[in-house]
């Protein structure tokens, strides 16, 4: 019986100084899901550089991959809705040549050739 209070004991002990060990930190932030610094440039990754916290270097690792995956889903279910096109934000060399090209037509028909020319994002939307 002895021995087995004694493992139980020596196993409690090493378990206590398990926890005593300290674990390097890291900082995260949960609003962009960026780990580590931000280098000298920024003050800090999100406008109000409130939500970043420094935290135990694996668990930065996990919440990362976590918002990585929380992510790649909301891109996932993002849709365009029907009779919409996402288009650049500035025209395309070919967007550009279409609009002149169409100059000569209706407004309606020179939007209609830029809309045509803008290229299509990735996955398609």
């Amino acid at each position: 019986m002895m021995n087995v209070v004694g493992k139980a004991i020596d196993t409690l002990a090493g378990m206590a100084e398990e926890n005593n060990r300290v674990e390097p930190v890291t900082r995260f932030c949960p609003d962009c899901g960026r780990v580590g610094s931000v280098g000298d440039e920024f003050k800090d990754c999100c406008p109000d550089g409130i939500h970043a916290r420094m935290i135990p270097e694996s668990m930065a690792k996990r919440c990362h991959d976590l918002f990585q995956i929380v992510v790649q889903g909301l891109k996932e279910s993002a849709s365009v809705p029907p009779g919409w096109k996402l288009v650049p934000v500035e025209p395309t060399l070919s967007m550009l040549i279409a609009w002149e090209r169409a100059e000569q037509s209706s407004d309606r028909d020179v939007y209609r050739a830029i809309l045509e020319a803008a290229p299509v994002p990735e996955g398609g939307a």
